[in-house]
């Protein structure tokens, strides 16, 4: 139903299932559907915002016989997009990656809107990068500490750092918890 109602450009509305509970999408406006991961998404305006929801979390769709007229920028914007993080506006990420993981962003991109902006002497790489979300660049940063340091945008990685001093403070005490 969502394939159609984007290829036709029929107005669409659901509940859509988030952390804190169902919230109504009224009016939306589908653009096309976006596989990412093995994950299917709908690509969306909702009150004018391009928007993307994971298909899985749609529920109780209901496919209006009103019409719209795609905004042909944001169509665009939609097919040449290589995430599923559809702000249209997007910062700009810069990484310093270590010699021990620069192979791996030579050969394929990681990050969206990637970009060699540098070789280091080492081996490491400076690279750049789009993002519309912290969350975008933060689990990929992760997966690859230590190899990878955020440059920019300016405390980023202080925040990282935050993120995981808190984590690693709450081992012993899950720790402790488990063995009472």
């Amino acid at each position: 139903q969502l394939k159609h109602a984007a290829q036709d450009h029929h107005t669409v509305s659901f509940a859509y299932q988030k952390a804190d509970g169902s919230k109504m999408v009224d009016n939306a406006q589908p653009y096309g559907l976006v596989l990412q991961d093995g994950i299917w998404y709908l690509a969306a305006t909702d009150a004018g915002l391009l928007k993307s929801y994971a298909i899985t979390k749609i529920s109780r769709l209901l496919v209006a016989p009103d019409t719209f007229a795609p905004d042909a920028a944001i169509a665009q914007k939609v097919l040449e997009e290589d995430s599923v993080w559809l702000n249209l506006q997007k910062s700009e990420v810069v990484l310093k990656v270590s010699p021990p993981a620069a192979d791996y962003f030579l050969r394929q991109k990681l990050i969206g809107g990637q970009k060699i902006e540098k070789h280091l002497e080492d081996g490491g790489l400076i690279i750049s990068g789009q993002i519309a979300h912290p969350n975008q660049i933060l689990p990929i940063v992760r997966q690859w500490i230590p190899s990878i340091h955020i440059i920019s945008p300016d405390g980023m990685q202080a925040e990282l750092e935050n993120q995981l001093r808190a984590y690693l403070g709450d081992v012993p005490a899950k720790a402790s918890a488990a063995k009472a």
